[in-house]
């Protein structure tokens, strides 16, 4: 084995390591990303008050069990108290939607609200069924995250192809595999 094939061996092993920490990285800064960026909560009820100490747009999101349906029927509508402007948020099945899966739950975007100034907001839902347990529902009130979030996993996905890669062309300059 000459000098120069060490050499780029050695060259492939730092790639692998250097691409190994920019993908703890990124999967770190996806993971404190996707905590930081919720603005509020609030349980499930006909009506609620929330307070959002910030302006600009936000969204917002319902967490219901993986399993449950019937999220589908809810309209969401949020009243900002100082201007008084109301939003009206239904499910819209025909746009780009983009729910965000956990375990057990998942969180649905209902829309985008747009906040003047921070303050407190009036949240109406409805049909919200009286004897139904919604125990598990939650309204998510968050800052925007899809473009993040997709610069975030595409960085993840070329993090793990190039340590892929750098583990195969190791291998090919050890010999190890043929042409």
């Amino acid at each position: 084995m000459s000098t120069r094939t060490i050499g780029f061996v050695g060259l492939t092993i730092l790639l692998f390591f250097g691409l190994a920490a920019a993908l703890v990285w990124l999967i770190t800064q996806l993971i404190r990303g996707n905590q930081a960026s919720t603005l509020a909560t609030l349980p499930l009820a006909p009506e609620g008050e929330v307070r959002i100490e910030t302006t600009g747009n936000f969204v917002v999101l319902l967490e219901v069990p993986r399993t449950v349906r019937d999220h589908r029927d809810f309209e969401i509508a949020v009243t900002e108290r100082a201007t008084e402007n109301r939003t009206i948020l239904k499910l819209n099945y025909l746009g780009a939607r983009s729910k965000i899966s956990g375990v057990s739950t998942v969180k649905i975007p209902y829309g985008t609200i747009v906040a003047r100034q921070p303050g407190l907001f009036q949240v109406q839902v409805s049909p919200v069924v009286e004897k139904k347990d919604y125990g598990q529902y939650r309204l998510v009130f968050s800052r925007p995250y899809l473009a993040r979030m997709v610069f975030q996993i595409v960085g993840i996905v070329i993090c793990g192809v190039g340590m892929l890669l750098s583990v195969l062309g190791a291998c090919w300059l050890l010999g190890l595999l043929k042409a």
